[in-house]
């Protein structure tokens, strides 16, 4: 595919859940796209709804119990349509995802070797010693050193940094047009974090791949990101290039995850001595704010943002913001 043209698209996606009280809806009305060979980051606190987005756009949301309604279009194709046997040959050659914790997503009783080789052989008709030679070669692409040695071992014995390698190299061992990756760089130190971002930057511009890249921390995102999508209550709040998320962000929201970014109070003007907190806490979903979903926890709230519902409106060229009343941002 041609790099700048769109890949993925998100329209009016929608999510609704089954619980014990009753139907909630984690996922409201998300439009997003991402192009050929770029990044997207998908940002926003624990409960936001990023992952459910992912989990709607890959169909593994639990069923029945689930209903997603509107659309997701991979090229020209809405997966929400699919059969669930066209949809599994999707899944790991057209759309892969890295998942939060390494160690509950790798099956502990089998070997990494074992885990790459069935996922090639799930897909392709290739025999055990090509799947093996492809294995290896992934590992080492992924910076696993020894990786013959490596096929041999099981989660437990890799340390955290290596086993979010193997997911990677599970993931991308189909060679997928769109990796979907949902907090990679958790629970890891600063160094792997740095060494995991570059991998996924590196593999993707020798690929060509698109990624969506989801993370509550911005600074993550800041690093390789091209465009940010900032999530809340199930909505998408801002969507903008990451030089303006650094610039010139226009909802409070957006302005307070940035501001809780250790190192940035100097450019706010704010006391360098205590780290910024969003006051009050993501909504439940089975009690969303009538109007503005961040209306409760919002210094700028004014009568219409608790009354009326605002939408995603393009404010600038690649800007789109839901606010009644947003603000400028002094860096």
């Amino acid at each position: 595919m041609t790099a700048g043209a769109t890949l993925l698209r998100l329209l009016d996606l929608t999510v609704d859940l089954a619980t014990e009280e009753g139907e909630v809806r984690p996922v409201d009305g998300v439009s997003l796209s991402v192009a050929a060979g770029e990044i997207l980051g998908l940002v926003g606190e624990s409960g936001c709804g990023k992952t459910m987005t992912a989990l709607a756009i890959m169909r593994l949301l639990p069923e029945p119990g689930s209903r997603t309604t509107g659309a997701v279009q991979l090229t020209d194709r809405d997966l929400l349509a699919l059969p669930e046997a066209d949809m599994r040959r999707v899944r790991g050659p057209s759309i892969s995802m890295i998942f939060q914790e390494p160690m509950t997503s790798l099956d502990p009783v089998f070997t990494i070797g074992h885990q790459l080789t069935e996922t090639m052989r799930a897909h392709h008709k290739i025999g055990r010693h090509e799947a093996r030679n492809r294995a290896i070669g992934i590992l080492e692409q992924v910076g696993i050193p020894n990786p013959a040695q490596r096929l041999n071992d099981y989660p437990h014995q890799l340390s955290g940094g290596m086993r979010q390698r193997v997911m990677i190299a599970i993931a991308l061992i189909l060679e997928p047009q769109l990796l979907i990756a949902d907090e990679p760089t958790t629970a890891l130190d600063v160094t792997i974090q740095a060494q995991i971002l570059e991998l996924i930057d590196d593999l993707r511009q020798r690929s060509n791949m698109s990624v969506l890249l989801i993370s509550h921390d911005l600074a993550v995102v800041g690093q390789v990101a091209e465009r940010v999508a900032v999530m809340y209550a199930g909505e998408v709040v801002e969507t903008m290039p990451t030089t303006t998320l650094f610039a010139a962000p226009r909802h409070p929201y957006t302005q307070g995850l940035l501001r809780c970014i250790p190192g940035l109070a100097h450019h706010t003007g704010e006391d360098e001595t205590r780290l910024h907190v969003i006051e009050g806490r993501v909504p439940e979903l089975r009690n969303l704010p009538p109007a503005c979903r961040f209306a409760p926890r919002c210094p700028y709230a004014k009568d219409r943002c608790w009354n009326e519902r605002p939408q995603l409106e393009k404010v600038a060229d690649e800007h789109h913001l839901r606010c009644w009343n947003p603000q400028p941002f002094h860096a």
